[in-house]
């Protein structure tokens, strides 16, 4: 999987250039989650930290 490290490109992306976590309790409900992104890996809540 590729994900761009530009601000569009999901929370992913989004979590590794603003070097900050996000906790997703609802990602139905999440404005910040990738749609495509979560189809693929499912709808559960998640946690998202940078490394480094």
């Amino acid at each position: 999987m590729n994900i761009p490290l530009e601000e569009g490109a999901g929370l992913t992306a989004l979590c590794a250039l603003k070097q900050k976590p996000f906790n997703i309790h609802n990602p139905e409900e999440s404005e910040l989650i990738n749609r495509g992104l979560a189809r693929k890996i499912g709808m559960n809540p998640f946690a998202l930290a940078p490394l480094g």
